[in-house]
């Protein structure tokens, strides 16, 4: 008797969007668009080019770095706590 599921409130309606129509940009002629396509693209390789110049600059081998941390003479098990 005690095993019975309590019923569940039904969710809230959900609110409903109506579709807006995309928003359409005017279209510049061939030409126009040509050169504009062009000129993205080659922005895009720009963008590209610097990514990758970045990601070799960070993929230096830690080994070849500088370490940070100098070794310490005492191995922390062998440390004597204090007294």
């Amino acid at each position: 008797a005690d095993d019975v599921a309590q019923p569940t409130s039904p969710l809230p309606p959900s609110p409903v969007i109506p579709s807006l129509p995309p928003h359409q940009l005017p279209r510049p002629s061939p030409p126009q668009a040509a050169e504009g396509s062009s000129l993205l693209v080659h922005q895009v390789l720009d963008k590209c080019s610097a990514l990758v110049l970045k990601v070799v600059a960070a993929s230096t081998p830690i080994s070849a770095a500088k370490p940070a941390v100098v070794a310490v003479g005492t191995p922390i098990s062998a440390a004597k706590p204090a007294a």
